[in-house]
């Protein structure tokens, strides 16, 4: 019962905490930079640190995965899977910050459109899409047996009328 409380406080915290969040990226969407309070002696916020947090951690997580399938240290096996999928979610999540951090959100389309060689930030953001595309790659790649085999059983147990019953 009272890991029954625990687990709906804690529950209830974090909805809280989303709607909080939430709240507040509507603020920043429907008044721009504004609310952010940068001026020219703050020019970067913490969302740009918070960016540079997450690259980190996918990059870290990604050479985890490295290790294991590339270099073939097989005693860290267990955790290679979760180590790709969080290298995904944390690229994921530092490229939202970077959306964020973006004078005009709506306009984030425009690098894949208005090229500019010279632009670094074009570059990164291109390799960035491909990092993105190698760790979708490598993660289909590792689950597929998993999901052939996910996919078997739900036949099996349609078949035998064991689902929906």
């Amino acid at each position: 019962m009272r890991i029954k409380m625990l687990s709906l406080a804690y529950w209830a915290l974090l909805g809280i905490a989303a709607a909080v969040g939430l709240a507040a990226l509507w603020l920043r969407v429907v008044n721009g930079m504004a609310v952010t309070n940068l001026t020219s002696l703050i020019p970067w916020g913490i969302w740009v640190a918070f960016y540079i947090y997450f690259i980190g951690l996918s990059a870290g997580s990604f050479l985890i995965s490295t290790m294991i399938y590339v270099f073939g240290l097989k005693r860290f096996e267990p955790i290679g899977r979760i180590a790709l999928f969080s290298a995904f979610i944390s690229l994921s999540t530092g490229l939202v910050f970077i959306l964020i951090d973006l004078g005009h959100m709506e306009r984030f389309w425009t690098v894949f459109f208005n090229r500019s060689s010279t632009s670094v930030l074009e570059w990164e953001i291109h390799f960035y899409n491909l990092y993105l595309a190698i760790l979708l790659s490598e993660l289909w790649l590792l689950m597929r047996r998993d999901l052939i085999r996910k996919g078997q059983l739900e036949r099996l147990e349609i078949g035998l009328g064991v689902r929906g019953a």
